[in-house]
């Protein structure tokens, strides 16, 4: 790595600091959440993001227009192109949970921009904006065109890098920051199942709660029917916990009960909603059999979240354990449906993993749908291009012997051919003094580090330096 290049680099992201703060913020703004509520194909506010997205991008040289689900920008000339790829679609908010600020009013705390979004993943539009801009200020002239792709259906389904494969032409190396440092050469299988139960419930109108199928259920709520006695000794009990709440009138009963969100591919520290719901429930005579039976085994399959309760628990040297998550609970017809994220190593054989788990459903009364499933892959850890990413990575951080690893994360690399998946701050994991499940990505008061992200940004930008000449050399 060129030194002379690299105090340049940091020169300029140290020199516009604030625009990068401000432009992140104006992004933290859109409720960019999917949903059809419009003529655009994944809501008018995920429109509304890739077309500020794509906004951005033109001011700071790019050729770029949206184009349904995603927005595409080009920089620069060259018979060989480098991908920079990020998403603006966030998953939902719960806005009670939210401790700092608002999730779309971003907010800065102790050297933290606090928001929906702002680690996942619109950090990366603005910094593949300033990479070019970056680029063509320190004056060097790139060999590769640079492609900006901002996706806005990441978090549920990747509709929009399906598209961009199926109509764009593919970039010859792509960095996609959305994961986390050095560098990301592999990443689990992916695989999402709805079960629903064949018994209706009897003395419950219905269940619901969670935000995506990729977030640790945070909140469940359930509605009954109402009478004396059920609402008296609903408030007994829920008066003796924190963490169930209820509102009782005429019409019914609601009671709501709370755990500890997380990403599904990291649910460390994270407690499903739904054990403190069943729990409750399961201790009040008013509540049949037939439904104590249907809430015990939801219970039982939520508890552990590492695949104990389908016997599929796995851990490989590169990817960890297996992790098998709730995110989403609702009833159809009277029937209790369960959403699941699986994520899984290559070493683990999925038609053997699915297998099982139907069996445990189908024993206990359950149908499943599988919605989908996508294996895992790797890359060579020895490559010219993952040596010299370490390299950038250890010279910017400060830290000496960081080195390439593997991802529970599933980000556009695994669509892609020749990517790698990077972060978008130096410093990853929650911020300040938050508490428990608040700062990361998919939780309340999400956030990431200002610093962390300058840093990010420096990396980033030396990094498709570093590809350009790798990519220029062949030719």
């Amino acid at each position: 790595m060129d030194n002379i290049i690299y105090k340049k680099v940091k020169k300029y992201f140290e020199d516009n600091k604030k625009t990068i703060i401000d432009e992140l913020e104006e992004l933290i703004k859109i409720p960019s959440v999917n949903n059809h509520d419009s003529e655009y194909i994944f809501g008018t506010e995920v429109n509304r993001a890739l077309e500020a997205g794509a906004a951005l991008a033109a001011k700071y040289g790019f050729e770029a227009k949206v184009k349904g689900s995603y927005a595409i920008a080009h920089f620069g000339k060259g018979s060989k192109s480098i991908g920079l790829f990020g998403h603006l679609d966030v998953v939902p908010a719960n806005e009670k949970d939210w401790v700092y600020t608002k999730p779309f009013l971003p907010f800065i705390n102790d050297g933290f921009i606090i928001g929906r979004g702002s680690e996942d993943d619109k950090a990366a539009i603005v910094i593949g904006c300033h990479v070019a801009a970056a680029i063509r200020e320190i004056g060097i002239s790139l060999g590769s065109e640079i492609t900006l792709f901002m996706g806005g259906n990441e978090e549920c389904g990747m509709r929009d890098i399906a598209d961009f494969v199926q109509n764009e032409k593919m970039p010859d190396i792509s960095i996609i920051p959305d994961n986390e440092f050095p560098v990301c050469i592999g990443e689990k299988g992916i695989c999402c199942i709805t079960a629903k139960c064949r018994m209706p419930f009897e003395s419950i109108r219905r269940i619901y709660g969670g935000m995506a199928h990729n977030v640790v259920l945070g909140e469940v709520a359930a509605e009954l029917d109402y009478d004396d006695i059920t609402a008296a000794d609903l408030l007994d009990a829920i008066n003796k916990t924190k963490d169930i709440k209820a509102e009782v009138n005429k019409e019914g009963i609601n009671v709501k009960a709370f755990g500890v969100s997380a990403h599904a591919a990291y649910p460390e520290n994270s407690f499903n909603a739904g054990i403190n719901l069943a729990d409750l429930l399961c201790g009040f005579n008013r509540i049949s059999e037939n439904d104590k039976k249907i809430l015990r085994f939801m219970r039982s399959v939520q508890e552990r979240p590492y695949g104990e309760p389908f016997g599929i628990e796995s851990e490989d040297e590169h990817f960890g354990k297996l992790t098998a998550v709730n995110g989403i609970v609702r009833t159809e017809n009277g029937q209790l449906v369960l959403l699941f994220d699986i994520r899984y190593g290559t070493s683990v054989e999925n038609e053997k993993m699915l297998k099982k788990i139907i069996k445990v459903f189908d024993e206990n009364g359950w149908d499943v749908r599988i919605d989908e499933d996508e294996e895992g892959f790797e890359l060579p850890c020895d490559s010219e291009t993952v040596k010299a990413f370490e390299n950038i990575y250890n010279a910017v951080s400060g830290e000496k012997f960081a080195r390439a690893d593997y991802s529970g994360g599933g980000t556009y690399a695994r669509k892609l051919k020749n990517a790698y998946s990077v972060g978008t701050s130096i410093y990853n994991g929650e911020g300040g003094n938050m508490p428990v499940g608040h700062g990361g990505a998919h939780q309340s008061d999400e956030c990431i580090s200002v610093e962390g992200m300058l840093l990010a940004a420096q990396a980033i930008t030396l990094m498709v330096i570093e590809a350009d000449e790798q990519l220029n050399k062949e030719i």
